[in-house]
């Protein structure tokens, strides 16, 4: 039994021995071809194939089992391999500058995503398990064919930056509360008319940027976001502001350009950190003009 015990240990040691021999011979954790990527594939941390003329990324991929950075910018990728949902390690994605017109059903499986970048494709869908993500920080969406957003993104209570401008989005989830962690939220050149009442969840947010959209009102919740410094509702179809943004405290910068006002609410005089107004192209009196620059004699204001 001795004997045994010593072979079994022995046998043992020397797989441990060969296993850390094997880690220790990895030289490189980066890899700028599928080719070197698989014959490497437990070495690879970083898979680099930007400006690579791809049109396809082989199901290979799903081998790179301890990969953490994918980037993919600027190929010809329609689609991603559904073997890419299998890469659990993976916290920076980046597949910007393609041609995508969908994602895997499973990406939600990709449970230690950080940074999410897939600006400049053809998606006209986000797949629900997209709510999945729970570590996510940054999404950039941007420049695609979205014309609505899965419903469970309004959960993403990690999310810091979220740019979703230049689709085609009707509307934006009914729920947005859980955003909790939002500073920056894109949502410029849509189709919106509206933007949801639960949008004060995100307290946090520090830039908002809706320009660019058929709004024709702003829910009054807006006012409870106390930390927003930049707010942009240029180039819509307003025809107010409500009360409400009187108690945005830390407002520096009010864009409402290009609508249809032809008054501020008396409650802007309490935005003693605005520095900036712009309300070119409203219906402003020169009376109103004149009134709303009393009010704020120290911004510098713009009709």
């Amino acid at each position: 039994m001795r004997k045994g015990k010593v072979y079994f240990i022995s046998a043992a040691v020397a797989l441990f021995l060969q296993g850390t021999a094997v880690f220790a011979h990895c030289d490189k954790d980066a890899a700028f071809t599928m080719q070197d990527a698989v014959k490497d594939s437990l070495c690879v941390k970083k898979l680099i194939l930007k400006l690579r003329k791809m049109e396809q990324l082989p199901a290979s991929v799903g081998s790179l089992r301890n990969v953490e950075l994918i980037d993919l910018q600027k190929n010809k990728f329609i689609s991603l391999p559904d073997e890419i949902s299998t890469l659990t390690k993976v916290t920076t994605l980046n597949a910007s500058h393609n041609s995508l017109k969908r994602l895997p059903d499973a990406i939600g499986n990709m449970k230690l995503m950080v940074n999410l970048q897939l600006d400049k494709n053809h998606l006209i869908e986000l797949p629900p398990s997209i709510a999945q993500l729970t570590e996510l920080t940054v999404l950039d969406v941007s420049y695609n064919d979205m014309a609505s957003l899965a419903d469970g993104i309004g959960g993403l209570s990690k999310l810091t930056v979220f740019n979703v401008s230049n689709n085609h989005l009707l509307f934006l989830p009914e729920d947005l509360s859980g955003m909790r962690s939002m500073e920056f939220l894109d949502v410029s050149d849509n189709k919106l008319t509206r933007l949801p009442a639960t949008i004060d969840g995100m307290v946090a947010v520090k830039e908002i940027n809706a320009e660019n959209n058929s709004l024709s009102s702003l829910p009054s919740e807006i006012g409870n976001l106390k930390n927003l410094k930049f707010l942009g509702v240029g180039t819509n179809s307003l025809t107010e502001i409500p009360k409400s943004i009187g108690k945005m405290a830390s407002l520096e910068m009010l864009i409402v350009a290009n609508n249809r006002l032809t008054t501020l609410p008396s409650s802007i005089k309490k935005l003693k950190n605005l520095k900036t107004l712009i309300a070119t192209n409203n219906k402003f009196s020169d009376k109103t003009k004149a009134k709303i620059k009393r009010w704020l004699p120290d911004t510098n204001v713009m009709f």
